[in-house]
């Protein structure tokens, strides 16, 4: 297949696209063509809202971050579980819970890193690292804790979820996501970065709730992962050069690749219309891919 006029090579990688890579490359391509399904993503922007005011709910803040959330979230994307009342009400049970004495970590000031247009908060550390490629491994750290307990430097990053856990903190134990994270603070930072706290926190219609658990990484885990970007990016290579990026049907839905049931592709429709897939393109928005822009300095 020809590459389509829309595709474009990123000019950076971050975790979430390598990881869409590695999953399905044709889905990382029709991504990278900028290829959206219609309408508001309620749970997408209910997440990007309470990013916004995450961070000052836990510097006890709380004015501030319900006006935070309220300047992103837009009533129009409500469902029966993500509506501004519920926004308040978690960022008010964060505050409580994180900005205390017994908070499980305190946030000190970010590093300087890199300059972008926007930050989603005082305390976000955007980041753009060489890793040995010809494209920078990007992306934003929510913010850098200091344990309560063993006072160690950590990066923090929150997950809204609908399903809070066992099950659901299980899927971070070895993550590219967790991995990069610790690796990019250690390389902007003169601390040691023992690891990576996911702060997981409850989106539900009653209940209000939020668990916090420690990854620590080491440096067979980091070693791993920038192996697993050199390789992808070598896929990603591969394909350009071949103009074919390869379907991977153990990735139509979550139970053949993952044993379990969840949300089917949003491509499906474009890859069951085989060698007719671009007949299918009014199905979706055209947008031009997000990129990570950099305003200063060459990645470290």
């Amino acid at each position: 297949m020809a590459l389509h006029k829309w595709f474009c090579m990123p000019k950076h990688l971050s975790p979430t696209s390598a990881t869409c890579f590695s999953r399905c490359p044709r889905r990382w391509m029709y991504r990278r063509m900028g290829l959206e399904s219609p309408g508001l993503k309620s749970a997408m922007l209910f997440g990007e809202a309470f990013h916004h005011g995450a961070s000052l709910a836990a510097e006890g803040r709380l004015n501030e971050a319900i006006a935070a959330f309220d300047k992103i979230w837009k009533d129009e994307a409500e469902d029966d579980k993500r509506t501004r009342s519920a926004g308040h009400t978690i960022l008010k049970d964060f505050c409580a819970t994180h900005s205390g004495k017994d908070a499980l970590y305190k946030l000190f000031p970010p590093p300087i890193g890199v300059q972008v247009p926007e930050r989603v908060s005082e305390w976000e550390v955007p980041f753009a690292i060489d890793i040995g490629i010809p494209v920078p491994i990007v992306g934003r750290i929510d913010g850098v804790g200091k344990h309560r307990d063993d006072g160690g430097t950590w990066a923090i990053e929150y997950k809204t979820t609908s399903q809070l856990g066992a099950m659901f903190l299980s899927n971070f134990g070895f993550d590219p996501q967790i991995v990069t994270y610790a690796l990019a603070l250690s390389m902007n930072i003169p601390q040691s970065v023992k690891g990576t706290i996911v702060d997981g926190i409850l989106v539900a219609k009653t209940k209000v709730e939020s668990l916090r658990i420690p990854i620590y990484v080491n440096s067979f885990m980091i070693a791993t992962c920038i192996q697993w970007y050199k390789d992808i990016w070598n896929r990603i290579s591969a394909c350009v050069a071949a103009e074919d990026f390869p379907l991977n049907i153990s990735a139509c839905s979550p139970y053949p690749g993952f044993g379990m049931p969840g949300f089917v592709c949003e491509y499906q429709p474009m890859c069951l219309a085989g060698g007719l897939w671009e007949g299918m393109l009014g199905l979706y928005v055209h947008k031009e891919p997000r990129e990570f822009e950099i305003l200063n300095s060459t990645p470290k």
